[in-house]
């Protein structure tokens, strides 16, 4: 959503109109649809109607209209092209109408005035009243109905009349009278899918039909009401509804709303002013049915999205479709003229249910429908005038605290929010009171960008009614697209009614379908001792949230014994299982060993059957890498028989034993390494929200954090087990798992967390190195003793943590944009210079890095001898033979040099302190780069080799296959022009490459 901005302010109005409606604003209709979203019309009770330029906010027309004006409808305006004034300024001519009240009949008032083109008027405007026979609830104008008005009357009548309000058609009225009501009118859409096929094949002119929403509210008692309205003919059988509907009704989670006395309806009409009959065209309006809504407020948008806002806080969604046969005729004019009702049903099928959060919505809401599923929802947080400290009460702020109205965009059908804003509301137009007093919000529809907020006190003449313009800048349709990264903004407005182990429960990993029932039985033991280690867990580490005290501490011990003690139980199980597993596949191989004992004998080893099962068995041997061959037999191999199998190991353990060679038997054992217990990812982030109870909101000072009054525990033991085994991603907690071990100085698992959590964001990353650098900017400090205790830890060694920072993934654009922002050149250059020294390392061992230039020593090439001979030595490769430390790969190492020197290099170049620390810089990318240049001729020459040994491979495998096919007389069809093609391509190879010959 765009910044939005204020169109205008009044006064309220006297004390004895306290009635007196909201001011109200509706879009100037123009004949041109490009000029929709530049004018705003707005009605003022009590002061007049004003036409605003939404471009600078500037009035272009105003009617005064006196104390006395109270009006009953919005004012609507529409202007068209006008060709009988006298004047050449004038363009266009604009009429507006507004409904009031007098004396228990309607009025509609109505002004013609010339206006140019800049939105200003000429002359005098002429005024005509028109009498109604009860108020009017709302004018609509559309200017795709260029001379027609739809006029709704406050007993629930819906009407067509002319610009001088002469009836054409109308509706029946309601059996009652609707306490409030809304409307909404959109030209028929080829492409809607709320008409039946059966209607909207009859209609003629789809341009000239439209489709008008009426929401209604009735005060009183609430009838039953279901998803599939009846008709109200008495005895007219009507058809069973649809299944789905049914089903979608019963299995919906949608909680029913108490209707509190009231209730809430939807209504859908047919509109044509082209329909023809006797060689007539008259405009014909009929009603296509009517649903019951559960929620105090409902709105409905053109694609059939209805979205209703319940008493108790819950934001429903539905899908309005029409079923039944429809229409029960084939000409498009009887429609309009039948008697009977249609035979065509309202349902609605549920979409979304969101409870929203009671903390958050405590003021008045308004809701408006926009495009497709998009709905507007604003809501109000007051200010109470600050009062003084009595005995026994609680002191209110010192300081005002202004009032705030919070837009927000839903998606209903995907149940996220896009967009987010919030307008603080001036103390001159809603000051502070001693006693709490609201907002009334009322959302408008202006145009498909635009929305206006009307926002008035609710009691009291103090204070002014503000009109708001709020641009929106949505996708024509519900997109997935919109709603990816909105979950946290998501989960700000909505109840957290679940706690972390049902949400753990809800999503457990699905089982495969085979999998074996010893294998289930495991997974369902594994489950079990999950949950209750959970349940548990978070009966201890309750105290975890005011972070202080002796009790904290021995809450994170005992939870750290409890995770240790369900560690040792899983593992135990474990063995035990793969025992049991063991030992019955070893039985199992001892039955077909004695059930192919006969067959063994008789099988010979010259025949072509054996060899080419001889050959399967080698290379499952050589696949096998350093396991013996005995060990590879010993276990089924796949396409190899058991008998073939048994036999090639007695031939070959025969012919070891005659060469010298006895092979030694190596009896099953379990595994000498220790069986860790599978862990879901449901189980590793509830374990981690119990740890960290508090989430890191927008804090990326890691240093002030760890450093701040109040500690942040938590088990460092569990979170450590988590990161060695790589089961733990950045986004488990809201802020980042790195971030909240930051916040509480658990340093040794943030460098462990860089080394094996593959998403840590570059800001994060970025921020930490700040952090160490700020702690530690010319010396080190010594390695740091684990200790549950010790939290917070000082930061770690520079060189340390730069170890982890380096081997952690990132992208090198947004590496270079976070160094750019966060570092400056003075905390950037120790980083270079501790580069510069593993470089170094790396030179001197021959592992590509530049030339090593040593202090107090001279170059080999100032000495005229030979250049140093370098170590055969694998740049990518640790060495864990040297008493130093290993610094990390040359190629990491360079990426971070170069996304340093893209951000810092000219800030360094005017430092001479950094020019001789630039130079060495220089020396070792520019062998690196050599080195690069040198590893991509030897592919070329590489390549050449590799297709040389596939061609060789391929030819083999045609030459298996025409021995293992049956001898035939001639040829197959096309062998001879495949010979003639290949020979071509041998023709046509380049001479230089063509005349080696590779034997492999």
């Amino acid at each position: 959503m765009e910044e939005h901005f204020s169109v205008a302010t009044y006064h309220l109005p006297p004390a004895s109109y306290a009635n007196a409606p909201v001011p109200s604003a509706s879009q100037v209709e123009y004949h041109q649809a490009k000029n929709q979203h530049k004018r705003l019309c707005v009605a003022a009770p009590a002061t007049g109607i004003t036409v605003y330029d939404l471009a600078d906010q500037t009035p272009l027309s105003s009617l005064t209209l006196g104390p006395s004006f109270q009006p009953t409808t919005p004012a609507v305006a529409r202007s068209v092209p006008s060709s009988s004034s006298e004047s050449i300024r004038v363009k266009n001519v604009r009429k507006t109408w507004v409904g009031v009240e007098n004396g228990g009949t309607g009025e509609v008032w109505s002004w013609t005035e010339e206006e140019r083109k800049d939105g200003s008027v000429e002359g005098e405007p002429s005024k005509v009243v028109y009498p109604t026979p009860a108020p009017l609830s709302a004018i609509v104008a559309p200017r795709t109905l260029p001379a027609h008005l739809v006029l709704l009357s406050s007993t629930g009548e819906l009407s067509l009349a002319t610009e001088e309000l002469s009836p054409l058609v109308a509706l029946p009225q309601p059996s009652a009278s609707p306490s409030t009501q809304t409307i909404r009118i959109h030209t028929l859409n080829s492409s809607s899918t709320i008409l039946p096929p059966s209607i909207t094949s009859l209609i003629t002119t789809p341009s000239r039909a439209h489709l008008i929403f009426v929401v209604r509210t009735f005060a009183g008692s609430a009838d039953e009401t279901s998803l599939v309205e009846i008709s109200k003919k008495k005895f007219k059988k009507t058809k069973r509804p649809a299944s789905v509907a049914v089903i979608d009704q019963a299995d919906s989670d949608v909680p029913a709303e108490k209707s509190g006395g009231s209730r809430t309806e939807v209504e859908i009409v047919l509109l044509d002013l082209a329909v023809k009959k006797d060689g007539e065209t008259s405009p014909g309006m009929i009603s296509l049915g009517t649903v019951n809504v559960p929620g105090s407020q409902a709105v409905i948008s053109e694609d059939g999205f209805v979205t209703s806002l319940g008493s108790s806080g819950t934001l429903n969604s539905y899908r309005l479709a029409i079923t039944g046969s429809g229409a029960s005729t084939s000409v498009y004019a009887d429609l309009f003229s039948a008697t009977e009702p249609l035979d065509s049903h309202l349902i609605l099928t549920p979409v979304k249910s969101l409870a929203l959060s009671s903390t958050q919505f405590v003021g008045h809401t308004s809701l408006l429908a926009l495009h497709s599923s998009f709905v507007l929802l604003s809501f109000a947080k007051t200010s109470i005038k600050p009062a003084s400290a009595a005995a026994g009460i609680i002191a209110l702020p010192t300081e005002d605290v202004p009032a705030r109205v919070t837009t927000l965009v839903w998606d209903v059908r995907l149940g996220a929010v896009i967009t987010e804003s919030e307008i603080n509301i001036p103390s001159a137009a809603f000051p502070p009171t001693p006693t709490p007093r609201h907002l009334r919000l009322a959302l408008q529809p202006v145009s498909r960008d635009t929305a206006a907020l009307v926002a008035t006190p609710e009691t009291g003449n103090t204070g002014r009614s503000l009109v708001f313009a709020l641009p929106l800048s949505l996708p024509t349709s519900s997109v997935l697209a919109v709603v990816v990264g909105k979950q946290a903004l998501t989960r700000k407005y909505i109840a957290q009614g679940e706690g972390v182990i049902a949400k753990a429960k809800k999503t457990e990993p699905i089982r495969h379908p085979k999998t074996s029932k010893g294998k289930l039985a495991l997974l369902a033991a594994s489950e079990k001792a999950r949950e209750g280690l959970l349940a548990k867990l978070e009966a201890t580490l309750e105290p975890l949230e005011s972070g202080v005290g002796s009790v904290v501490d021995d809450a994170i011990a005992k939870a750290e014994k409890l995770f240790d003690k369900f560690l040792a139980e899983q593992r135990g199980v474990l063995a035990e299982y793969y025992q049991k597993k063991a030992a019955l596949e070893e039985e199992k191989e001892k039955e077909r060993r004695a059930a192919a004992v006969a067959e063994k004998a008789q099988v010979l080893t010259t025949t072509k059957k054996y060899r080419s099962v001889k050959t399967k068995i080698e290379e499952a041997i050589a696949a096998a890498g350093d396991a013996a061959w005995s060990e590879v037999t010993a276990k089924r191999i796949k396409g190899v028989s058991d008998v073939y199998r048994y036999k090639y190991y007695e031939v070959r353990k025969a012919m070891e034993e005659a060469m010298g060679q006895p092979i030694v038997v190596r009896t099953r054992e379990t595994p000498k390494e220790v069986l860790e217990p599978a862990l879901p990812s449901s189980f590793v982030t509830a374990v981690l929200r119990l740890c960290f109870p508090s989430p890191v909101v927008g804090e990326t000072d890691f240093a002030s954090t760890s450093s701040a009054t109040k500690t942040w525990k938590h088990p460092t033991g569990i979170v450590n087990y988590f990161l060695k085994r790589n089961l733990v991603g950045e986004g488990l907690l809201d802020g980042g798992v790195t971030s909240c071990l930051a916040r509480a100085g658990d340093w040794p698992n943030v460098q462990l967390a860089l080394e094996t959590i593959p998403d840590i964001t570059e800001a994060t990353s970025v921020a930490l190195l700040k952090t160490v650098v700020t702690h530690h900017a010319t010396t080190d400090a010594s390695g740091i003793d684990v200790d549950v205790a010790g939290l917070p830890y000082p930061p770690p060694p520079l060189s340390s943590f730069l170890a982890s920072f380096v081997e952690s993934p990132s992208t090198p654009a947004l590496l270079r944009q976070q160094l750019q922002s966060q570092l400056s050149a003075a905390e950037v250059l120790p980083v270079l210079q501790i580069l510069d020294g593993w470089l170094v390392w790396w030179a001197k061992r021959g592992g590509g890095g530049g030339e090593v230039v040593v202090a107090g020593e001279e170059d080999w090439k100032s000495q005229g001898s030979a250049k140093p001979k370098r170590l055969p030595t694998n740049p990518f490769v640790a060495e864990e033979s040297d008493d130093v430390a290993t610094p990390p790969r040359v190629e990491d190492i360079i990426a971070v040099v170069q996304a340093i020197l893209d951000s810092h290099f000219v800030t360094l170049l005017l430092q001479r302190q950094s020019h001789a620390l630039l130079r060495r810089l220089s020396s070792h990318v520019r062998s690196h780069v050599r080195l690069q240049a040198d590893l991509a001729n030897l592919l070329g020459a590489l390549s050449i080799f590799a297709r040389a040994k596939e061609e060789q491979q391929r030819e083999a495998v045609v030459i298996k296959a025409k021995k293992a096919a049956p001898v035939d007389d001639h040829k197959s069809l096309g062998a001879t022009m495949a010979a003639r093609i290949a020979a071509q391509e041998r023709h046509a190879e380049v001479q230089d490459y063509s005349l080696e010959k590779f034997w492999l």
